[in-house]
């Protein structure tokens, strides 16, 4: 499945500005926080809703008392950890005390529930006289859980009810500050006294609140598994970012800012304790006080649901993965930061495009897109681009003429969706999209950015390929080969060009590969691109994650493959297109065809400019299960290539493996499939060109199957269909009741982590049932040459 689009039109007028940066919105926020600095900056060029926990990972400056040790074994120690923090564990809460303020009802109540239901015991404090009825509920899913009535602006009652709570609960591990009023009133009408109740409640609260809490936290023994001594999540709102249209809460806006800034403040002090502060700031969410506040004048209603890009108003549900994460030790090393549950799409705001334009000085454009038909042959068995020419003179009388096109969005410059490619451990998109989701929803679609007018901002060009290594070394890195570009030189590349990168540009990497393929004879391009996998690219590594993390850059782009050296190397974590379309929601653009911009930029002695492009306006989604690939087992599979090859024009992807039984090999789990007297397979790829692969099997030792045993392979002729599943146990279970039969166990197939099973339909035919794709599988099965 592929979700990706192409670039129409990309447009370059440059000339250099001034430093530019600015806080705005997005799915997600991190924030850097330093003493006497604060920097935040968004990730995202996305409009889903909220971004559930397991799916955020962050860096921050930072760094809290429990980091790792730096010395001896422990580093060892930390550096393996991941191997064995399992990421429920890492959102787990069990056991520990979660006090959430304004917890009686609304968006508090709401959080009380994810504490409860990721394993925390609950405290809730609130104003009310009693909480809200779904409080019983509550009481239901939690191990522990009290109400207590309490004012946020009473400090010593607020004391006591602290108190109270660590004598009840024995300690307390995390705060949520709910507690909120929003008034709504023009500010000539305002009074001094409610004025000054709602900063009491919505920052004085907080602050008293977070006070008390931490005073309990750092004097308590830690738990055993935590990885400091507590967290503290306050509730702000996205209108401590910009004004509430069509309502009047000018002390509403200013005391949530307060709450932003007394988050960023308060990360740095009490880091050294152990005790991490972020801020989880909503939109427009549905509860009964903002639906109160809608009836209150016409025309709100409207404005809640068409403001947000999702074009509507959040569900309290959306924030629970949002606060579990904050709480989490999945969120360790994040402290001072800031998620923005608002559906908000960008760093792209209009202050940054508009400084942007600045950029604008010789007034020349550029194409940034390959013609479609530039890739002469696609890897990964991609369909080649056609175009078929209607004469409406034939149909309709009229002199003119209509293009039909076919093409693989994957087959030259384009964006990489948010739905392109997934986690592949966990298998979710961008904001926890499961693969079953992806492809019966629009969800994470290219159409989001497009419906925000484009992409468009200010462009900045890294000339890795001549001005860097052709000047320093006198070579360049041959592209069709799995060149590692390091961070390193990529800074010294900016370094050299004088480009500093601002928040929120657009990284271009000139690679080499375009030119490469630009001079290559036809012989060479089938080689280069469809037999081959690899590619030049940004190496991915920790180093680069965090560059990439800390400038905050609103799209990644380059004239290769995948941006990054490809393939990943297996059991990599910090492969590129998982942190910046998986965690960031950070779009990837491919195989731009950057050879004229690059000559442009050392003409004018300067690597800025203003970057249009507006990508296809298609909606995400598909709605049925993928066919993978057909197999057929043939005598000999050496000649079967060559007729597929020269009679029907299928591509051999990689070469022919050849497989035989050791039981400590990585490919023994083929062995595993089928029956126990076969010795040695040769197995061939191929691609048909229209994204369904074609499979080949020479069973070499012995050439048939043995009737009795349960597998049966052939002499020659069909073998098996495949399909693509995310969940091949649960496909597997539908096949069953169906009617059909299950054939052995599921597999890892290669050792590479591939799940495998296979099925057979009510009449016998054999469905083979992968967890990846076919240019998947491929590639992971060619000889691993790096």
């Amino acid at each position: 499945m592929t979700k990706s689009i192409r670039p129409l039109r990309s447009t370059l007028l440059t000339r250099p500005s001034s430093h530019f940066q600015q806080p705005c919105g997005s799915s997600i926020r991190l924030t850097r926080t330093l003493h006497n600095n604060c920097l935040s900056g968004a990730s995202a060029l996305q409009d889903d809703p909220a971004t559930p926990a397991k799916l955020i990972r962050s860096f921050s400056s930072t760094s809290i008392a429990q980091s790792a040790p730096q010395t001896g074994t422990s580093v060892k120690q930390s550096i393996d950890r991941y191997l064995t923090a399992d990421v429920k564990q890492l959102l787990s809460l069990e056991d520990r005390v979660v006090v959430i303020t304004g917890g009686g009802r609304g968006i508090g109540l709401a959080l009380a529930f994810a504490a409860a239901e990721a394993g925390a015991h609950v405290a809730i404090l609130d104003a009310a006289e009693s909480p809200h009825e779904h409080f019983r509920e509550l009481e239901t899913v939690c191990k522990k859980t009290k109400y207590y009535r309490s004012d946020v602006t009473n400090y010593d009652k607020l004391k006591s009810t602290f108190d109270s709570i660590a004598a009840d609960f024995g300690r307390i591990d995390g705060l949520i500050t709910a507690a909120g009023v929003c008034p709504d009133q023009p500010f000539l009408e305002r009074d001094p006294a409610s004025v000054k109740r709602c900063f009491e409640i919505n920052s004085l609260g907080t602050y008293y609140s977070a006070q008390l809490a931490t005073a309990q936290m750092s004097k308590q023994p830690r738990l055993e598994n935590a990885s400091g001594a507590g967290s503290i999540v306050m509730v702000a709102s996205i209108a401590a970012h910009q004004a509430s249209l069509g309502q009047y809460t000018s002390d509403y806006c200013s005391s949530k800012g307060a709450v932003l800034a007394l988050s960023r403040q308060l990360a740095v002090e009490l880091a050294g304790i152990g005790v991490r502060v972020n801020c989880l700031s909503p939109g427009y969410v549905m509860t009964d006080m903002t639906m109160d506040i809608a009836e209150t004048r016409p025309g709100l209603a409207k404005i809640f649901n068409s403001e947000p890009p999702m074009k509507r108003m959040a569900d309290r549900t959306e924030l629970k993965g949002g606060a579990v994460f904050l709480l989490s030790d999945a969120s360790s090393y994040m402290t001072g930061g800031e998620l923005l549950m608002t559906g908000a799409i960008n760093l792209l705001t209009e202050e940054v495009v508009k400084t942007a334009s600045s950029e604008i000085h010789i007034g020349k454009s550029i194409q940034l897109d390959w013609p479609l038909n530039n890739l002469q042959f696609p890897s990964f068995g991609r369909k080649q681009f056609q175009q078929k020419v209607i004469d409406l003179n034939q149909s309709l009388g009229d002199c003119a003429f209509d293009d039909e096109i076919h093409i693989n969005t994957q087959s030259g410059s384009q964006w990489d969706s948010l739905k392109h490619y997934a986690a592949q451990k966990e298998k979710v998109f961008y904001n926890g999209l499961t693969y079953q989701d992806a492809i019966t929803t629009k969800t994470n679609g290219t159409h989001n950015w497009c419906d925000r007018g484009g992409i468009v901002g200010r462009g900045i060009l890294v000339d890795m390929h001549v001005r860097f290594y052709e000047n320093r070394d006198g070579k360049v890195p041959d592209a069709w080969t799995r060149s590692e570009i390091p961070v390193a030189d990529v800074k010294s590349a900016l370094a050299e060009q004088g480009t500093v990168p601002r928040q929120a540009d657009i990284l271009m990497i000139r690679s080499g590969y375009v030119r490469q393929h630009n001079q290559a004879s036809e012989e060479q391009r089938l080689i280069g691109t469809c037999h081959n996998s690899k590619a030049i690219g940004l190496k991915a590594d920790e180093e680069t994650i965090r560059w990439l993390y800390d400038n905050h850059f609103a799209a990644h782009v380059g004239d290769t493959v995948a941006f990054e050296a490809w393939p990943p190397v297996p059991g990599n974590d910090f492969v590129i297109h998982e942190w910046s379309l998986v965690w960031w929601g950070t779009p990837i653009g491919e195989m731009w065809d950057l050879e004229e911009l690059a000559a442009e930029c050392q003409k004018q002695k300067r690597w800025s400019f203003f970057l249009t492009s507006a990508p296809l306006r298609v909606p995400g989604g598909t709605s049925s299960r993928v066919l993978n690939h057909i197999a057929v087992s043939v005598p000999s599979v050496t000649d079967a290539v060559a007729f597929y090859r020269d009679i029907l024009g299928f591509q051999l992807i990689g070469d022919v493996t050849h497989h035989i039984k050791r039981h400590d090999a990585p490919d023994a789990a083929i062995f595993a499939i089928y029956p126990s007297s076969l010795n040695e397979v040769k197995i061939a790829y191929m691609s048909t060109g229209n994204g369904v692969g074609f499979e080949m099997f020479e069973f070499v030792d012995p050439k048939s199957y043995t009737p009795a045993e349960t597998f049966e392979y052939h002499r020659g002729g069909f073998f098996h269909a495949c399909v693509t599943d995310a969940d091949p146990e649960g496909l597997a279970e539908k096949v069953v009741a169906a009617g059909g039969k299950r054939i052995g166990s599921s597999v890892d197939l290669l050792g590479k982590g591939i799940k495998c099973l296979y099925t057979a339909d009510p009449w016998g035919n054999v469905i083979e049932v992968l967890d990846i794709s076919f240019e998947r599988l491929a590639t992971l099965a060619a000889p691993d040459e790096r």
